[in-house]
């Protein structure tokens, strides 16, 4: 069973999570940097190559959701330097 169960409950809470990631990806990687700078903080540096790969992964997902790097899918990278 996935993380939302196969309800109709759940489907409506991971659309409606859907729908925040796609509005607000940049305060959600914010949020992620903030997360992590804070676990980093806690645990003295001793899990930081763990809490990047998963910051890295989680920013990952984010673009694949949106549909880019940038707000909104858009790629803020002029096209002559991707």
């Amino acid at each position: 069973m996935g993380l939302f169960g196969r309800g109709a409950k759940g489907a409506a809470i991971a659309a409606a999570a859907m729908g925040y990631v796609k509005k607000n990806p940049d305060k959600i990687k914010n949020g992620l940097t903030k997360a992590g700078d804070f676990a980093n903080k806690k645990t003295h540096g001793k899990y930081t190559r763990q809490i990047t790969g998963a910051q890295t992964k989680a920013t990952q997902a984010i673009n694949k959701a949106t549909g880019g790097n940038g707000r909104n899918g858009i790629d803020p990278t002029p096209p002559s330097n991707r």
